[in-house]
């Protein structure tokens, strides 16, 4: 396993800690998630935004907003 798949590993963890199946999580719950994700830096690896995306059963658009927001909020 390299080092991206081991990072994108750690989203399938993270989303798993949640407790929650993505489908039934709300927008905040989401949005927490993906801050945790962007804590772990996992956005600075290339293809991290489809990976969450996947994940979370949201678009891409969705991510990105999604981490505009935890970015703009701190």
């Amino acid at each position: 396993m390299n080092v991206d798949e081991l990072a994108l590993d750690g989203v399938a963890r993270i989303v798993a800690a949640r407790g929650v199946d993505p489908q039934r999580m709300t927008p905040e719950e989401k949005i927490a998630t993906v801050r945790e994700i962007e804590r772990a830096g996992v956005f600075l690896l290339k293809g991290a935004v489809a990976q969450v995306a996947g994940a979370l059963r949201v678009s891409e658009p969705t991510v990105y907003r999604y981490v505009r927001q935890v970015r703009t909020s701190g």
